[in-house]
């Protein structure tokens, strides 16, 4: 069985790849002296930071609810 985490889906990224451009994202964010900012992106991404930023399993993170258009709030 191949690894879940680690498989690139059509030539593109695999979940982990997704983490780590992600955890670049939310260091560069917090370098900045920025009280409140609004990110609008994808599930998957919305997931990859809910997880890193909860520090929680990937499955716990990919099992995480997000509804199209909605709106999650998190503290770094």
């Amino acid at each position: 069985m191949p690894d879940r985490w680690n498989q690139r889906f059509d030539d593109g990224e695999s979940v982990e790849d997704i983490k780590i451009r992600v955890a670049s994202f939310i260091a560069d964010l917090k370098m900045k002296p920025y009280d409140t900012v609004l990110v609008v992106t994808s599930r998957d991404l919305i997931n990859a930071a809910y997880g890193l930023i909860t520090n929680i399993s990937n499955q716990e993170a990919w099992n995480h609810h997000v509804d199209k258009g909605s709106c999650l709030e998190l503290e770094m």
